[in-house]
């Protein structure tokens, strides 16, 4: 009776750490609280709006090689040009005016040079008619000059000293 009394110890003993270890595997493997989504088929949108800077991968600058104020500009920022397109007017006052100085130095080289052939008293008065039709082409641009600086002090871009 000892013996079987000491069995039923130890089966009790069994039960009861069975029945603690389907307890603990129980708790372990037990799922997790979920809701179910159905999917259901539908249009993704095919476009959208974006703020943004566009930028190039290349930039060419420009710029001329003759000085002048721009008078008018041809094309917007941003659009399209190809090669030979005006792009910009610039104010060629001051490039006429060179290119009547050269004349006027012209004019004289060659005078100097009909000067050689012709009696030096002619060639002399020559050349001083040539010297006076050049201070007058100068007196001309400096006037101009001052007369665009004036204009350009009234404006304001200009200081007194300039």
């Amino acid at each position: 009776m000892r013996i079987v009394k000491g069995k039923m110890k130890i089966i009790g003993v069994i039960l009861i750490s069975m029945a603690l270890m389907a307890a603990l595997f129980y708790k372990n493997t037990k799922g997790l609280n979920a809701k179910l989504l159905e999917i259901q088929p539908q249009a993704i949108a095919s476009s959208f709006e974006e703020e943004g800077e566009i930028v190039p991968a290349v930039e060419h600058p420009i710029y001329s090689l003759l000085s002048g104020e721009i008078v008018k500009l041809e094309v917007e920022e941003g659009e399209r040009v190809k090669e030979n397109d005006l792009l910009a007017v610039i104010d060629s006052t001051e490039l006429e005016f060179q290119l009547r100085q050269l004349q006027a130095q012209l004019k004289s080289l060659r005078g100097e040079e009909a000067d050689r052939f012709e009696k030096p008293l002619e060639s002399s008065i020559k050349s001083q008619e040539l010297m006076v039709e050049q201070a007058e082409h100068d007196l001309r641009a400096f006037e101009e000059d001052f007369e665009r600086m004036e204009k350009l002090y009234k404006e304001g871009a200009i200081t007194v000293k300039e």
